[in-house]
This record gives structure tokens, sequence and C-alpha cells, in this order.
């Protein structure tokens, strides 16, 4: 659930609520620091030619920590993004107003879990240019309901 979304010229920060609804604990990969973030945060836009475009934001590094939140149970987490978002291929930059949701990816069970981790740690052990995560077992994902970021006078 996005809780609020503020813009500047150049960058936009979305905060968000994670609401477990489900009857059991679930795992959200995370990034390391203080507080921790989650990993598997990502943005979609609306287009609609294409319906839900994800955007790319995070690098394809896995993640080797989780954060559990118990059924029923919240974590709260804060998306900053640059604006415009830069993609490398096709070379290009997406101003960013209009219509989004967040995704976010979670495992429902430990198993799934350890079975996500053996692999990371699988690929770890590869060579830079070999290491390819699409073979990594890919979580389940939640979306948010859809919100609008306003476009600013100076974007096109």
């Amino acid at each position: 659930m996005v809780t609020k979304v503020r813009t500047k010229r150049d960058s936009v920060r979305v905060d968000m609520k994670i609401v477990n609804r489900a009857h059991a604990m679930v795992l959200l990969p995370k990034m390391g620091g203080e507080p921790p973030k989650i990993h598997s945060l990502e943005i979609e836009r609306f287009e609609p030619k294409r319906a839900w475009v994800l955007l790319p934001l995070n690098g394809e590094l896995p993640a080797f920590d989780a954060i559990e939140i118990k059924a029923g149970g919240t974590y709260e987490d804060v998306l900053y993004l640059h604006d415009p978002i830069s993609i490398k291929y096709p070379r290009q930059e997406i101003p960013l107003y209009g219509k989004y949701r967040i995704r976010v990816g979670y495992f429902s069970s430990e198993t799934d879990w350890k079975a996500y981790l053996a692999q990371s740690a699988a690929l770890a052990q590869l060579p830079p240019e070999k290491y390819s995560h699409k073979g990594l077992l890919a979580p389940k994902y939640a979306y948010s309901k859809a919100f609008e970021i306003p476009k600013f006078s100076s974007q096109r």
C-alpha cells in the first residue's frame, strides 16, 4: 500500500507500508543497511498500448538475507526514484509522471527462500561474464493499488 508520494524536480519518493494478508509468514529479500531496505521493490508504469510495464531499477545481484513479516504484520519502506529513469538498452530516459504501481517480490515458504539462497550462492561462484539471474528461483509478486505521479512543468 502506497502511503505517500512526494515529488521534486529531479526525484520522486514513494512511502509505502507492506501488509502481509496471508495466514503465514512471508520473506522479502532485503539489502543491507539500517533500516534494511526491501531488495525486491520495483515500479511499473501503466502504458495504455502495453498495460503495465516494469521499469528497471535494481542491479542483477541477488539478495542473501530476508525481512520476515508475520501473518497480519506490516513493514514500512521508502522507494527513491531519480527523475528521469535512465535505461541502458535501448538507451532512453523515462520521465516520471502518470500512473504507476509498486511490485514487491516475496517468498511464501522458508523452503523456497532456502532454494533461492542455494541457487544465489552457486551463481555467485561464477565469473562475472557467465553470471545471469535468469535461472534463479523467482519470488511471487504482490502489487500496490495504482497511484499518480504528477507532471512537472519542466517535463516534456
